[in-house]
């Protein structure tokens, strides 16, 4: 049971890192919009269209691919191999 709490928390924070590692801290980037196959996005509930869930909270997630404002700046695989660099230090004030 342990192990298994354990692997979903790694899961989920993995993920959910995945669309706000090296985003603006004046939040003027919200999340990135990351590109993947049509069909992951739909098993995925098209949580790669993550800043327009974002900027657009209210509409339903099978309605976000048609309200996305921006193109995708990169792919899922990018974003995941891009946590692996390390955390971010925020600039001094």
């Amino acid at each position: 049971l342990v192990l298994f709490l354990y692997t979903r928390a790694l899961a989920i924070s993995f993920f959910d890192n995945i669309y706000h590692y090296a985003t603006a801290h004046d939040n003027s980037e919200a999340a990135k919009e990351l590109a993947m196959p049509r069909i992951l996005s739909l098993v995925m509930l098209h949580n790669n269209y993550h800043e327009t869930h974002h900027t657009q909270p209210s509409i339903p997630w099978n309605a976000l691919p048609k309200h996305q404002r921006k193109p995708f700046g990169a792919s899922i695989i990018d974003g995941a191999r891009a946590q692996f660099a390390g955390p971010i230090l925020a600039a001094n004030p």
